[in-house]
Parts: C-alpha cells; structure tokens; sequence
C-alpha cells in the first residue's frame, strides 16, 4: 500500500488555480506554472510506481493546461520516506508517495491496515481500502493538515521464518527485524 498526499497549502493553491480556469478568469499567457515537487523512494526507472507518477503528473499538467506541473524526485532523492512524508505535513515538499509504514509518521493508525495476517485475502483488504477506509483516513490526515490522494497498489507484506506463522498467534513472542 502507498498513499499519496499533499499539504494542505498545496491543496489550497491547487483548487484556488483550479476554480481560476473553471471561471473563465484569464491567467497571463507569459505566467510560469506552478511546479510541485512530489517525492517518492520509487527507483528511477522499470517499475510501476513511476509510472504511476509520470502518469498523474501528466494528467495534472494537461487538466489545468499547464498551469501546474509536478516535478517527480525519485529514488529518495529529496531525502528518505520518513523523512520527506514529515516535510510534506510540515509544508516544505509539496506531495509524496508514500508506504504504509512512513505515512503512519503522521497517521499513527495507519499502522493498523499494515498488520500480517489482519485482511483474510488481498481482495478483502482492497475492499476496505476502497470502500470503508477512504474517507476516515482522509479525514485523519486533514487533521494534521495533509490531504490524502488515494490509495496506490503496489504489493504486500511478506513474512518469513522458521515455521509457518498461520495466525497472529503465531507471532506473540516473535522478534521481527527487516
């Protein structure tokens, strides 16, 4: 799981300019656009995940006919997950994707949804995400003043040991190390 936020100023300036163009107010034809850094760990390149962010950059850029442009910094370049996703709350970077367990930095409880063994299949978690978390994460985030995008699939958690752990019993007693 990643999740995709922005800071609150950033949001604001995002649907102020939006309203702007939607209104018909002319926006000076020589006017730089908006550029908003968005950080991610993702490798530069050969994965989806950039994808995903070249994809979103692009359709950012052609919805507000190029008034805002987001400029990706892959592979940490803007410093690590725990790092940037705190930047982002503070205002300092403007967007991000981020892991479960960077953004539980700022949402504690998004720890939860990270728990091996918690959701019975992939397909149970996806619908909670989707259809029962959305909006009480949204409004966690709002609260520490970041705006939460969406979800973005890109894998699960694995666990590997000694014996098979069947159960969150399993686990009581058992070091975790990554």
């Amino acid at each position: 799981m990643k999740t995709v936020q922005i800071s609150t100023a950033t949001a604001t300036a995002i649907a102020a300019l939006g309203l702007a163009m939607a209104s018909g107010v002319a926006v000076a034809q020589d006017k730089k656009p908006i550029e908003l850094r968005y950080s991610s760990g993702a490798p530069p390149t050969g994965n989806p995940w950039v994808m995903q962010i070249n994809r979103f950059a692009k359709d950012v850029e052609e919805e507000s006919k190029g008034e805002i442009k987001i400029q990706p910094f892959l592979a940490s370049q803007l410093g690590s997950e725990q790092d940037t996703v705190q930047q982002v709350a503070r205002g300092r970077i403007d967007m991000g994707g981020y892991s479960g367990g960077s953004a539980a930095l700022i949402v504690p409880e998004i720890g939860l949804l990270l728990m091996p063994a918690y959701f019975k299949s992939l397909a149970e978690f996806d619908c909670v995400l989707d259809n029962h978390m959305t909006k009480t994460v949204t409004d966690l985030f709002a609260k520490k003043g970041v705006q939460f995008l969406g979800w973005t699939e890109v894998g699960n958690i694995d666990l590997w040991g000694k014996k098979a752990y069947l159960t969150p019993k399993d686990l009581n007693g058992v070091k975790a190390a990554s």
